[in-house]
């Protein structure tokens, strides 16, 4: 886990997400918040757990399809 005094929790994850993709990394960050929508990229992914789960089980969708929608 990590925390940095005086700094909320999305503002480090949105930090470390950027310094990852600029790393090269590929970076999955695991919330239902849609705020961190804004930070998905073709190296941030975005996974909603509840959310996926319910999409792939009733709509038959795979996970790069759910990202490409949560693009837009």
């Amino acid at each position: 886990m990590i925390g940095i005094d005086g700094y909320e929790a999305d503002d480090v994850i949105g930090t470390l997400s950027k310094q990852g993709e600029k790393a090269g990394y590929e970076v999955y960050m695991v919330t239902p918040d849609k705020d961190y929508g804004q930070l998905v990229s073709e190296k941030i992914k975005i996974y909603k757990p509840a959310y996926q789960e319910m999409m792939q089980k009733y709509w038959g969708l795979q996970k790069y399809v759910l990202n490409g929608i949560l693009k837009m």
